[in-house]
């Protein structure tokens, strides 16, 4: 009788230490899938910034590539503006001297 007694008591033992073993297994994959959804959620978060990233870095390519242009534009255009107020200034100068002349 003292030793089934004992046999029980054992075999109740065993189960406890089991139930926890399962406890601690089961809460550490419940760990290991919250991990794994962070990850997932990260790395698609990830994607996306690049993404963005990329599309800015693509507009800002091309708005400084306008900005270059309109830039030499307004240097172009301010050699020829200077041009034209010289040829202006001697117009204004030739006109003077004709009705100075006269």
């Amino acid at each position: 009788m003292e030793k089934a007694r004992a046999k029980r008591k054992s075999h109740l033992s065993n189960m406890s230490t089991f139930t926890q073993m399962e406890t601690f297994i089961n809460d550490f994959i419940q760990q290991n899938n919250d991990q794994v959804m962070e990850i997932l959620f990260l790395k698609q978060n990830n994607k996306e910034i690049n993404k963005r990233y990329n599309q800015l870095a693509k507009m800002f390519h091309i708005k400084n590539e306008e900005h270059q242009q309109l830039k030499k534009e307004v240097k172009e255009l301010s050699v020829s503006n200077r041009k034209m107020e010289r040829e202006l200034k001697a117009i204004k100068d030739l006109i003077k001297k004709s009705m100075l002349s006269d």
